[in-house]
């Protein structure tokens, strides 16, 4: 009796527990070739079109990788998790830097050379004050001109001679495909006669961006500013980029 269980026991032995397989998927190549090869066997809605089973496959293909990746951190220890958890993070932070600069716009300045931009309204404030708008190549384009900076105007006085003065304008990069000045015009100013004869449709000569301070948001915690005359348009832009940055002023 004993010799029979025995042998009966070698001759079935216990069965191993079967391992559970993850579902596997085709290459992108396979996968690309069956999508673009046509499928003479299919009638109607018979059988499903392989655009179809791309994406279905594509979305399980994700899961996949989802399982997986949820099966390798369970078997490992909790420096392991935190460590791989840390290093996605960066890598998702470094992805997500890389895009938004590769999406910021183009300012439209050359600080070495003039550039010409249209004078598309001009609006008189007071006796001798009025606001110039200028348009940039498209609706979308930015000046590109960094805060606490300035540009150069370039023109001619009443003699027909060349004049370059420094201008800030009172727009932001946030406000798209134009930008302004607010300029007070003196009797004698040599720029102010160019700017008091200008038509809309006329073009101004501008180069920059010129200045040397430089304003990086979270720098300092309070700002204390005191200005007049021209420094005001720099103080009242300097001011509202800082809002928007919830700086405190």
């Amino acid at each position: 009796m004993r010799s029979w269980v025995t042998h009966a026991r070698e001759a079935n032995p216990s069965p191993q527990p079967r391992r559970r397989r993850l579902p596997t998927y085709p290459s992108h190549q396979s996968r690309r070739r069956e999508a673009t090869a046509p499928n003479p066997t299919s009638r109607g809605d018979s059988s499903q079109a392989p655009a179809a089973r791309w994406d279905e496959e594509g979305k399980g293909r994700v899961l996949w990788h989802v399982v997986v990746g949820m099966e390798f951190l369970q078997g490992q220890s909790m420096e392991t998790t935190v460590a791989v958890a840390v290093a996605v993070v960066a890598v998702a932070a470094g992805a997500a830097f890389l895009l938004l600069r590769s999406k910021r716009p183009k300012g439209c300045l050359d600080p070495e050379n003039f550039k010409e931009f249209k004078l598309v309204e001009k609006r008189q404030i007071s006796h001798n004050v009025a606001k110039f708008r200028f348009s940039l190549p498209t609706p979308t384009s930015v000046l590109g001109l960094p805060i606490g900076q300035h540009i150069n105007c370039r023109g001619k006085d009443a003699a027909g001679e060349e004049v370059i003065k420094p201008y800030t304008p009172t727009t932001l990069d946030s406000d798209l495909g134009y930008f302004e000045l607010v300029i007070k015009m003196y009797p004698q100013g040599r720029m102010s006669h160019h700017f008091r004869k200008m038509k809309v449709a006329g073009y101004l000569s501008v180069r920059g961006p010129k200045g040397h301070f430089k304003y990086q948001p979270g720098q300092v915690r309070a700002f204390g500013m005191l200005a007049g005359g021209s420094g005001i348009p720099q103080c009242s832009k300097s001011q509202e980029q800082f809002l928007k940055t919830q700086m405190t002023i």
